[in-house]
C-alpha cells in the first residue's frame, strides 16, 4: 500500500513538473515595496552564458547571481553588463571555508578577494552571500545548539552572539 501511494505521488509530482506552464512568477515585493531577496545561486555565469542571463532578468526570476569568490572579474562584468547585480559568494566560517572548497579540490580564496569583489561591483552598495552552509559542514549554529543545549533564553542568545 506505502509503496504504490509512493508510487502514484511521484507519477503526479512528474506529470505538474511536465505540463506546468514555463512562466517566470511576477516580482512580489515585501510590505515597504522592496523587491523579495532573489537571487541565482552558484551560477558561475561563463562565456555563453549572456542568454541564460537576459532571460533571467527579462522574465523577472531574480536581480541578482551569487558568484563564487574565485570567479575571474570577467564573469561578474558579465553580469553586470546584463543589468544583473553580482553578489559575491565565500563562506564565514573557516571550517565551511575549507570544507566546501575541498570538495572541488581547489584552494581557498582568502576574505580579501570577497571584499575585493564588492567594493569592485558594489552595484548599489557592498553585497555578499556569506552565512551559509555551516550546517552541512557541521560547524553551524543549529549544529552547536542541539549539542550544548542552553537552558535559557538568554544562554542561547550568548551562543547565537559568540557564533556571529
Amino acid at each position: 500500500m506505502a509503496r504504490s501511494t509512493l508510487f502514484m505521488l511521484c507519477i503526479g509530482a512528474l506529470t505538474l513538473a511536465l505540463v506546468a506552464p514555463a512562466e517566470s512568477p511576477a516580482p512580489r515585493r515585501d510590505e515597504k515595496g522592496n523587491a523579495f531577496m532573489r537571487i541565482v545561486w552558484d551560477l558561475d555565469p561563463e562565456e555563453g552564458t549572456e542568454p541564460l542571463l537576459d532571460w533571467l532578468r527579462d522574465q523577472g526570476w531574480c536581480w541578482g547571481v551569487e558568484i563564487p569568490a574565485n570567479a575571474p572579474n570577467a564573469r561578474y562584468e558579465r553580469v553586470i553588463s546584463r543589468g544583473l547585480r553580482c553578489v559575491p559568494q565565500l563562506h564565514a566560517h573557516p571550517g565551511t571555508r575549507t570544507w566546501f572548497w575541498a570538495r572541488f579540490r581547489k584552494p581557498v580564496p582568502p576574505l580579501s578577494r570577497l571584499v575585493e569583489l564588492a567594493r569592485r561591483f558594489p552595484a548599489d552598495g557592498p553585497t555578499a552571500q556569506m552565512f551559509m552552509e555551516d550546517d552541512s559542514a557541521g560547524v553551524g549554529f543549529s549544529a552547536r545548539l542541539l549539542r550544548e543545549k542552553p537552558r535559557t533564553y538568554a544562554a542561547a542568545r550568548q551562543m547565537w552572539d559568540r557564533y556571529l
